[in-house]
């Protein structure tokens, strides 16, 4: 076996572990919302809102990932899942349902391979 035979099956090998990863870590963190939520649609949701404007903004009922109850304070914090790839995810933190804080996490991975002499 030659090594530049045995260089592209290590490749082949380590892309497909690598996109085993980021697809196991994708089921692992990103919510089961029933949408999926755009930066620009992220962008929109203001402080302050009630809790049923910034779903109904957001297209779905938000996955409740943590709450609170402090007596008369309750905080909940909600995941939305973003369309992001390989990770997207919108959060967003509510005291007695008026929302308070927000957090994008956006990761975008783009892949492009070079033309080869056959395809131009």
């Amino acid at each position: 076996m030659s090594a530049l035979t045995r260089l592209a099956k290590t490749v082949l090998v380590s892309v497909a572990v690598a996109l085993a990863t980021v697809v196991a870590t994708r089921a692992l963190l990103l919510p089961d919302s029933t949408c999926t939520v755009t930066q620009s649609v992220a962008d929109s949701v203001k402080l302050e809102l009630a809790y049923d404007r910034v779903r109904d903004i957001l297209g779905c009922e938000g996955v409740r990932v943590s709450g609170q109850d402090w007596g008369e304070i309750r905080q909940d914090i909600y995941h939305w899942r973003g369309d992001a790839w390989p990770f997207g995810r919108f959060e967003a933190v509510f005291y007695n349902r008026v929302l308070h804080q927000t957090r994008k996490l956006w990761f975008n991975l783009n892949v492009t391979l070079p033309a080869t002499e056959r395809a131009r």
